[in-house]
């Protein structure tokens, strides 16, 4: 069994908005990858990883990042629990490389293409309506049959019942038409709202929205109002998803049972990596939930949720950030394989894909 010999950061510059975070794992001839991308937290989870690092020099490469570091007080809050998520990444990763198979293999999944949407929103530095249709189209036409749009931009619970706040509103709403008008109605269609509403305002939108048939509504209040949850529930019977920054088993199960989603949307980089996913797969699954990946960032999370995917039946979907940067796939070696609306899962051992050295250097940055 091979030895931790290092563990280092990469930071990409995607986009204004976006810097990618990676860290990799080197045990002996081998080099495990994982993501920690936590948007305007990069020193953060530097710090974080630096902290954690010395503990894990020389320790036996093993799968579960929460084996090898507690965190019982949870120190560090999400920065710490996206750089032990990377770190369990990666260490799986490592686990697939020596024993020469992928990471839906060793979950006893199959190489099958995992079914991806396409999450439109970072690609719209223009804000305008016809925008949100111009990408929703583009995506359909690259083989997408689900798309996801954030449409109420600057909508406050604090504001949702003054003028302003309707007016957001209104936009929003015009926003989600114009998108199901230009993609049709097969194509799938979700509303992100960003936990941007209060339980009143909620279920007007969604009362107004019901002859767009969207397939979910994703975080219409805060992940953390456990209260406004159960009330929504109560009031809707519109499939609800959301969930995207709890982690931990306790605070899943708590979320799970006070907000009845429909869909739990745990991230891979901040749940415990894949060894959390799995876990709060089967979590969702007692609570006769789906659970599809929150993911719209770089491609080693995609990578890492698709893997699991391609192992676990209740992941029927997960979520790609379409067209933030047209470089994206080159980012890493072998391209990522995007394909057609699905995530291509091959026979390369481990996550299948390493960061590409020479795309690295053009866009990394210091932090």
């Amino acid at each position: 069994m091979a030895r931790i010999d290092a563990i280092s950061a990469t930071v990409v510059h995607a986009t204004q908005r976006t810097d990618w975070v990676f860290l990799e794992v080197t045990a002996g001839a081998y080099t495990g990858v994982g993501e920690a991308t936590l948007d305007g937290c990069e020193p953060h989870l530097l710090a974080e990883m630096h902290r954690i690092a010395p503990s894990l020099i020389g320790a036996e490469v093993e799968r579960g990042a929460s084996v090898l570091v507690p965190d019982p007080d949870h120190r560090g809050g999400l920065a710490a629990a996206a750089v032990r998520s990377a770190i369990d990444q990666a260490l799986w990763d490592l686990d697939g490389q020596m024993a020469g198979l992928s990471v839906a293999s060793m979950l006893g999944g199959v190489a099958a293409p995992v079914d991806l949407y396409a999450n439109v929103n970072r690609s719209l530095i223009q804000r305008e309506i016809d925008a949100f249709a111009s990408a929703a189209v583009r995506a359909v036409s690259e083989g997408f049959d689900a798309v996801k749009v954030a449409p109420f931009d600057g909508v406050r619970p604090e504001l949702v019942d003054t003028k302003s706040g309707r007016r957001l509103i209104d936009r929003g709403i015009e926003r989600i038409e114009a998108v199901r008008d230009v993609i049709g109605p097969e194509c799938r269609l979700m509303v992100d709202c960003h936990g941007r509403f209060d339980v009143a305002s909620a279920s007007a939108m969604m009362r107004r929205i019901e002859d767009v048939c969207p397939s979910w509504i994703e975080s219409p209040v805060a992940d953390r109002r456990l209260d406004r949850w159960r009330e929504l529930r109560e009031r809707t019977d519109m499939k609800l998803a959301g969930g995207e920054f709890i982690v931990g088993h306790y605070e899943s199960e708590r979320f799970l049972a006070a907000s009845g989603v429909d869909v739990f949307m745990s991230d891979v980089k901040y749940c415990g990596g894949i060894t959390g996913l799995v876990s709060m797969a089967r979590l969702a699954d007692e609570y006769g939930a789906a659970l599809s990946p929150h993911c719209p960032s770089g491609p080693v999370g995609l990578a890492a949720s698709a893997q699991v995917a391609a192992a676990t039946p209740n992941m029927p979907i997960v979520e790609y950030g379409w067209g933030e940067v047209g470089w994206r796939s080159r980012l890493t070696t072998p391209e990522e394989p995007v394909v057609g609306g699905r995530y291509e899962i091959g026979s390369v051992p481990g996550l299948g894909l390493a960061l590409d050295d020479e795309t690295v250097r053009r866009y990394r940055v210091d932090v």
